[in-house]
């Protein structure tokens, strides 16, 4: 619509009705309304914008792999290795030797943890002789050392082997003082036969660590990851020690003092 605000006082009502002259009522403009605002609130209405299906698919993988890696690292255990150089350097005492001389081993290495002095290899020799003799008196030539030969050698030592009942891996690892003697159940198979055999390792409560007497290991340092539950505290035997294994049992744990 046209709106003529001319102030010609001539002219006349037109014909077909429309109004030109100054006597006529003139119409009020039509108004439009303001739109300023309006994209705010419609804004405001929708409220914030929402992720996408792609972002919270993204989100929730992240999450799932955090969760996943947390999970990684407190299965994996927080134990570590002290080269044997080192725990020498620090006053530690450690033995090398086999399979078949791991409970001389263990006892020569807790007869000179308790006397603070150094392992030598004459002291360990005349520890492993000591026990072989002391086997070929009492039972058949060729057996192997038990717990009880153990207790003798203490006993002639002038030191005890106390034994510890109920004792778990979890158990073993939370004790944070003393020596401990621990004998281990290694289950394996060989060509197909299940088979198991006994081993024995020191656990030195004090510095938490496992010492095992397999040449070119350190100590196993124990880390409150590994004092969790039974699982965590057996890894670090199983692990480092018998990784071949397809069970490792703690059977039998004794006090030195």
């Amino acid at each position: 619509m046209n709106l003529n605000y001319s102030d010609d006082s001539d002219s006349d009502q037109s014909s077909d009705g429309s109004l030109s002259g100054s006597d006529s009522p003139l119409p009020e403009p039509v108004a439009i309304p303001h739109q300023v605002g309006a994209t705010r609130k419609r804004v405001a209405e929708k409220g914030p914008s929402k992720p996408s299906k792609v972002a919270k698919r993204e989100a929730a993988r992240a999450e799932k792999k955090a969760a996943a890696e947390q999970a990684k690292e407190a299965e994996d255990g927080g134990y570590s290795m002290l080269p044997r150089g080192e725990l020498r350097a620090q006053g530690g005492v450690i033995a090398t030797g086999d399979a078949r001389t791991c409970l001389p081993d263990a006892m020569s290495v807790i007869l000179c943890m308790l006397g603070g002095v150094a392992l030598t290899p004459a002291l360990a020799k005349k520890t492993i002789a000591w026990f072989a003799k002391h086997v070929q008196s009492s039972r058949e030539r060729g057996a192997d050392p038990h717990v009880g030969d153990a207790e003798a050698f203490a006993d002639e030592r002038g030191f005890t082997l106390t034994h510890m009942p109920n004792v778990s891996p979890r158990i073993l690892l939370n004790q944070r003082g003393g020596l401990f003697l621990a004998r281990l159940a290694i289950h394996y198979s060989d060509e197909g036969v299940d088979k198991m055999d006994t081993h024995f390792v020191v656990y030195d409560a004090t510095r938490g660590h496992i010492i095992d007497n397999l040449r070119g290991l350190g100590a196993i340092v124990i880390d409150d990851a590994d004092r969790r539950d039974n699982r965590t505290a057996i890894a670090p035997f199983k692990e480092q020690l018998f990784p071949k294994a397809s069970k490792v049992v703690l059977t039998s744990v004794r006090k030195a003092e």
